[in-house]
């Protein structure tokens, strides 16, 4: 398959020491010898792969910039195509011109993942390594970048093609014993098939149950604060995030809606969401943002249930906290400083028995290095993977995994329903199938071309 020479800017806008023009197709190194003139006089056909080479960036003769040539070649390279790279000085007008006299001299302009995608085509990664590494390329901490480097290097397509391998052979084996029937092919007993699909489906609810950790790795740990009006929940946020984020008034109900932001808190990545105080109101855009409130919670990995320790639970309040799951709540007992009565602090203690307290003062900020240690130890919790580096950290993974078992399960379900055995070959390919969109070796063209689309100009 032939394909035309694409260009781009591969590092990113604005002013820095070094910037990269990327070219790569049939042509490249043509296209980069009109506009590279090499300090040596050695052509770019004749540079050796691999190695740099000192000259200067030409258009129309003029000089452009001082730069080095990479060259790439052909299958050695990222995208499997020649390649040629320049790296020139950082600021975005040479980088441009240089572009520009490589679109002159031939090139087109790359769209958006276009050189992933060519890598793609050309068998240097599986779609489940080019989604690793746009989420590299994205990762605002450790955890995600390294969880992403695994999945580059191939940790999770191992799994699934062992699994694909496996169901291909099976397939093999039933619908040889339809082709040929004398020949006995078929030499396994029901109850070993059974053992098969049952381990295999075990095997991809192991990874399954991964998905919730990977979309905490992936998007952060997404934290509730919640409780009645003017508790402190914005003022605990605000502290949280060291920034007035969130209005704080003296006046109840002051926040009407959900106010999310994004922190990295003692290295975790949290989500913190402030919500409407939480209670019965006749006013009806205080009950819409009551609602989004408890919308809110629902989807939360942690609430932090705000209570002020000089009022008293009211029955209300009490129902609210025993409604929640004392696994993901975390009570915040603030206002600590306007030092409540010693019998009155055993009666709160008492009546939130039970879910994890925190004692803080969101005026005085205290407490609150408590309630930073809390979050970050909630997240590396709540990313822990006893499959390893085995975690799906994306949703169409996910949904393609789900789909395999879904077909395993109905292989089961026939299996058992006493339909002959050469009859499940059909749900064994479905599952096949269903893996292979996963890694893309068995994918629609507009799946990829939505992944790819979804990349950085010079990627």
């Amino acid at each position: 398959m032939i394909y035309d020479t694409i260009a781009a800017v591969t590092t990113a806008p604005g002013k820095a020491a070094v910037g990269i023009v990327r070219l790569s197709g049939p042509d490249a190194f043509s296209i980069a010898d009109q506009i590279f003139s090499g300090k040596s006089g050695v052509s770019v056909f004749d540079q050796r792969n691999y190695a740099l080479a000192y000259g200067r960036a030409v258009d129309g003769g003029r000089t452009v910039d001082e730069v080095l040539l990479l060259k790439m070649q052909s299958p050695r390279s990222f995208t499997g195509e020649d390649v040629a790279e320049i790296q020139a000085h950082g600021g975005s007008v040479v980088l441009n011109r240089i572009l520009r006299a490589a679109i002159k001299k031939g090139a087109r302009l790359a769209e958006p993942g276009e050189f992933s995608k060519r890598a793609f085509i050309h068998g240097k990664m599986d779609l489940v390594q080019a989604e690793a590494m746009a989420d590299l390329i994205q990762a605002d901490h450790e955890l995600l970048a390294e969880t992403a480097a695994d999945q580059m290097s191939g940790a999770l397509t191992d799994i699934v093609e062992a699994m694909a391998d496996k169901l291909l052979d099976w397939t093999a084996m039933l619908e040889a014993s339809i082709d040929y029937p004398e020949e006995e092919l078929e030499n396994q007993e029901n109850d070993q098939w059974r053992e098969g699909l049952l381990a295999m489906c075990s095997e991809m609810d192991g990874l399954l149950l991964s998905l919730d950790r990977g979309k905490i790795i992936r998007q952060g740990l997404r934290v509730v604060l919640a409780g009645k009006p003017n508790v402190g929940k914005s003022s605990i946020m605000n502290a949280l995030l060291d920034e007035e984020r969130a209005i704080v008034t003296h006046i109840p109900g002051t926040t009407r809606d959900t106010l999310e932001e994004s922190v990295l808190i003692e290295g975790a990545p949290i989500v913190l969401v402030d919500t409407a105080g939480l209670g019965e109101t006749e006013d009806p855009v205080e009950r819409i943002g009551i609602e989004r409130a408890r919308r809110a919670m629902e989807g939360a990995d942690l609430v932090l249930y705000v209570l002020e320790v000089n009022k008293e639970i009211d029955r209300e309040i009490l129902g609210e906290i025993k409604a929640l799951d004392p696994d993901k709540t975390v009570i915040l007992l603030n206002k600590m400083d306007l030092k409540p009565e010693l019998e009155w602090e055993r009666t709160l203690c008492y009546l939130t028995w039970g879910w994890d307290q925190l004692r803080v003062s969101a005026l005085k900020g205290e407490g609150l290095d408590r309630v930073a240690r809390c979050l970050r130890d909630r997240f590396l919790a709540g990313t822990q993977n006893e499959n390893g580096p085995a975690c799906l950290i994306n949703a169409r993974h996910g949904a393609a995994l789900a789909k395999a078992k879904e077909a395993l399960v109905h292989a089961l379900a026939a299996l058992d329903g006493g339909i002959p055995l050469d009859m499940i070959s059909i749900d064994l390919r479905q599952a096949w199938m269903s893996l292979g969109e996963m890694t893309g070796s068995v994918s629609d063209e507009d799946i990829i071309d939505r992944i790819f689309s979804k990349f950085c100009l010079g990627k």
